[in-house]
Order: structure tokens, then sequence, then C-alpha cells
């Protein structure tokens, strides 16, 4: 009873137009709190989920299957509805990894050689979703957010699975 007294306390000390002004605010925020969903590719079911902005960037490390080598690929959340892939980087030339600059959806790629990796830059290269074979054996695929947290893929599948790597609003459908 004494928590019903202070929560009417408390609701009775707001007027309206404080009440629909936090219901505003909250609504507003909702809006622009955009979440990074990984989703089975087949089934929709959602595998994973968190809180990320726009300009937000993301690695997806694996190991590439022939040179067994690491491939960095350096993602950026675009707007509410696209990821652009802006970089990729491998130091060790393998099977579907460019050797020199290339036309990618008429952008031509900017190819780098460093002393330590060979970079391809893209252009405009946006998706509205990232598809995505996970390899449970070499690849290790691996997301690594802009904060530090680490997410290996083969620990929230169940086995070698096709997923999809998206960005939506918080009310928006997955499928």
């Amino acid at each position: 009873m004494l928590l019903f007294f202070l929560l009417y306390s408390l609701i009775a000390s707001f007027d309206k137009s404080d009440i629909e002004q936090a219901l505003e605010d909250e609504k507003s925020n909702m809006i622009e709190s955009l979440q990074l969903y990984i989703v089975d590719g087949r089934t929709k079911d959602l595998l994973y989920n968190r809180n990320i902005e726009v300009e937000e960037t993301f690695t997806l490390e694996y190991i590439h299957s022939v040179t067994n080598r690491r491939v960095f690929e350096e993602y950026r959340v675009y707007n509410e509805q696209q990821i652009e892939i802006y970089e990729m980087r491998f130091d060790e030339f393998g099977a579907n990894l460019p050797v020199g600059p290339e036309q990618v959806d008429g952008f031509w790629t900017e190819f780098i050689v460093s002393d330590e990796y060979y970079i391809v830059r893209y252009q405009n290269r946006l998706f509205d979703r990232i598809p995505l074979q996970v390899g449970i054996v070499v690849a290790d695929h691996t997301i690594v957010f802009a904060d530090g947290e680490r997410l290996r893929l083969r620990d929230i599948i169940t086995d070698r699975s096709f997923i999809e790597i998206l960005v939506i609003l918080p009310n928006e459908e997955t499928a």
C-alpha cells in the first residue's frame, strides 16, 4: 500500500504536459535507437542484437580458407537501414581476394599496398543485409565492435549456418 501511495504521489506531482513531454522524449529516443540484428538466414530467427548508432563501425574478422591468414572487413552503419563496407585488409593473396583495383557496382576500388597489408577501399558499397555463410572449422568469423566487444559467430549458431547482419529500427520487421 505504501508503494502505491508513493507512486501515486509521484505521478500526481507531474502535470499532464510533463508526462506528455516525457513520453515524446522516449518516443524520440526509440526512433534514434538502432539495433544491429543477426538473424538466421533461412528462418529469420533472431540470434543476436545490440544497440548501434549511425556512423558506428565494426570489423568482421575471419581466417581465409586457402591462405589460412586473417582478413579484416571494415563496416560502418550508413543510415537507419543500410550498412556500408568501406575497407578490407589482408596480408596474402588468395582465392576471391582482390589483386588490384576493381570496378564494383560502377565504382572503382582503391588498392593500397602498405608494409603490413593489402588494403582495398570501397565507395558507395551499401547493403540492406550482409549475407554470410558462417564457417565453423577454419574461418572463425568474429565481429569486433567499436567498444571492443568480440562476438564469435560460431557461438551463436548451432552448425554451419547462413546468417544475415542488418540494422533496424526497433519496431520494424526483420523479414
